[in-house]
């Protein structure tokens, strides 16, 4: 992108959700030897990577599978400076709300029918 190189992306082809609502894409590199991620929403029309660091979790290792698959990630809505992406797999759900602004994300554990957890 841009003459920039990505390593250790997670998922498989293509590597990134589109997300058109914003005219850009979102993707994933691990960071070797560590459990941190980067979480990148590169927007094409401002050539601009907006970068939001993760502790640990499996985002983006469902990228590039079938929304139906056991293991998948999906865009569930966009709306600047918002995104939401969710990754399913086997034992749960997990929404993650990105604030591309405030570089911050909300993250919610939900039960693998997509109910919330808690009260």
């Amino acid at each position: 992108m841009n003459g920039e190189k990505f390593e250790n992306v997670r998922g498989r082809r293509p590597y990134h959700l589109e997300i058109p609502e914003i005219d850009g894409m979102f993707f994933v590199t691990s960071k070797q030897k560590s459990t941190n991620y980067d979480c990148h929403f590169y927007l094409f029309r401002e050539k601009r990577d907006i970068v939001i660091q993760l502790q640990s979790g499996y985002l983006g290792g469902g990228i590039g599978y079938p929304k139906d698959a056991s293991v998948t990630d999906w865009v569930e809505s966009a709306k600047l400076p918002k995104v939401v992406v969710v990754h399913r797999n086997l034992s749960e759900v997990t929404k993650y709300t990105f604030d591309l602004d405030q570089r911050t994300v909300e993250i919610e554990m939900l039960h693998p029918s997509g109910a919330e957890t808690g009260n």
